[in-house]
């Protein structure tokens, strides 16, 4: 049910995409899952011009900032994301098309200096709007058991 309320509000996001920058007031938290890892990217977006959106959130596996943008066009929403390195996992960085009407689609993201692990040197990913989990806007990262995260570690 919290799956189909957050496409709801991903709807709502992309269809009031006319609202002017003086308007502008941030919305979120979106949850993003980003299968075959178990990284979930929690994002803020605010409107930044016609179909334009920018983000910032964070990666609950590793609790590395993130920033992103979304660009409409048609019936996709287009989402690149950049996270940077930090004590626990590598910088990477990924796009996707997501449909507007499910919130999920495929993408690929590419992770610098991991030797081939996590996301090595492009992979296949999908993404898909999911319930944010307890602590998506607290400092406390999620730590799930022994899965392979984005950042090329294994937990």
């Amino acid at each position: 049910m919290r799956t189909v309320l957050a496409i709801g509000a991903f709807a709502a996001l992309v269809l009031t995409a006319q609202i002017g920058p003086a308007e502008a007031q941030t919305s979120g938290p979106f949850c993003f899952s980003m299968a075959p890892f178990t990284d979930i990217l929690v994002l803020f977006f605010t409107p930044n011009g016609a179909n334009q959106f920018v983000a910032t959130g964070r990666d609950m596996v590793t609790n590395s900032a993130l920033s992103a943008t979304l660009f409409i066009t048609g019936d996709t929403a287009v989402l690149s994301f950049s996270v940077p390195s930090n004590f626990v996992g590598h910088p990477f960085s990924g796009t996707a098309n997501l449909s507007t009407a499910t919130g999920a689609g495929p993408g690929i993201c590419e992770a610098v200096n991991t030797g081939g692990a996590g996301c090595g040197q492009g992979i296949a990913i999908s993404m898909a709007l999911a319930t944010c989990p307890a602590g998506a806007t607290s400092a406390e990262p999620m730590t799930p058991a022994r899965t392979e995260n984005l950042a090329g570690g294994t937990r």
